[in-house]
């Protein structure tokens, strides 16, 4: 997301009970001047599938996952092709 955000890390204040969809609206929210249309719904305010979120090193199927305090975050654009 660094080419989107312009920034290697951003460092968010969230809820206490806040989850990994919350965290991925924040993101787009924050960035969608910057998000290219085929990954950031304007409308919908969603990511597109192919984008996933990655908490400390593990891919994140649910995303109704609680945030961890602390926790790092990563988005990552799931390509395939052959």
């Amino acid at each position: 997301m660094l080419a989107y955000t312009g920034q290697a890390q951003v460092d968010l204040e969230l809820p206490e009970e806040a989850t990994a969809a919350d965290l991925m609206q924040e993101i787009g929210r924050r960035f969608a001047d910057n998000i290219p249309h085929h990954m950031w719904d304007r409308e919908k305010e969603t990511f597109a599938p192919m984008v996933r979120i990655l908490a400390n090193g593990t891919v994140v199927n649910n995303l109704a996952q609680p945030l961890t305090e602390g926790g790092q975050y990563f988005f990552i654009l799931a390509v395939a092709g052959g």
